[in-house]
């Protein structure tokens, strides 16, 4: 099987998922990478090429595959990707963003966070792909990358108010990396004061859940999110995709 060939598969969206294709760029990961690296640059100079071509589908495997492989050199390509306006981006990747992103983030910073922080303060990206990197600080945190105080201080500084405008989820979905990290003194005084603000919606995290959170204590809350991980991040990768709507095999 010929390198070109299996990027022109992967490349055409015809409704079925190309396990063959992605076993063989996992078992040439080296020599597949720049090809995978190359999409991801040509969509970031002409994003709207790509959006006008509704079979494309290079891309979403380029985006899933370069954090499989952990490479590093994709990170700041990835970062530079999803700076673009928000609009663009979920024209390009729609609820995959939401699902993957915080993943791909993680498994391609080669254990530095800076550009993550520097994403999720980008107020001209959208508030999904804002959470995504604050929940991908909350991974690092779990693999012990850094710290669980590093992070709480910064997403407890997270609650000003006018970090995006309301409507919006953003708030609630930082509240949930707090919780998931069992909230210190200082970052319960935070929730409780956005609570009051009205800048977290009880719906999606209520404060009795961070009451039970600290009960836990930090190891045990930690303990959780390495599985919540471990599942989201399978080393099966086929186990990763197979299971998405857009493919004919879950047809009803």
């Amino acid at each position: 099987m010929e390198i070109a060939n299996v990027i022109s598969e992967l490349e055409k969206f015809d409704g079925k998922y190309k396990r063959e294709q992605v076993t063989f760029a996992i078992e040439h990961q080296e020599e597949i990478t720049p090809h995978l690296m190359n999409i991801l640059e040509n969509v970031l100079k002409d994003p709207s090429k790509f959006i006008k071509n509704e079979n494309y589908f290079g891309h979403i495997y380029a985006f899933m595959l370069l954090g499989y492989f952990r490479e590093t050199k994709a990170h700041e390509l990835l970062i530079k990707l999803f700076n673009l306006p928000c609009d663009i981006i979920e024209d390009l990747y729609g609820e995959i963003a939401l699902g993957e992103l915080k993943g791909a983030l993680y498994q391609t910073c080669g254990g530095s966070v800076e550009q993550i922080k520097k994403l999720a303060l980008n107020k001209n990206v959208s508030d999904s792909t804002r959470s995504s990197a604050t929940s991908a600080l909350v991974y690092a945190v779990a693999d012990g990358i850094v710290t669980r105080e590093e992070i709480l201080d910064f997403t407890s500084s997270l609650f000003k108010g006018d970090e995006t405008n309301l409507p919006s989820n953003f708030w609630s979905f930082v509240a949930c990396d707090i919780c998931d990290l069992c909230p210190d003194d200082r970052a319960y005084e935070v929730i409780i004061s956005a609570y009051a603000d009205g800048l977290i919606e009880d719906g999606v995290v209520g404060l009795e859940e961070f009451e039970e959170s600290i009960k836990k204590g930090p190891e045990s809350c930690l303990s959780e999110v390495r599985n919540e991980k471990n599942h989201q991040l399978s080393e099966n990768f086929h186990e990763r995709m197979v299971w998405w709507a857009c493919f004919e095999e879950n047809a009803l």
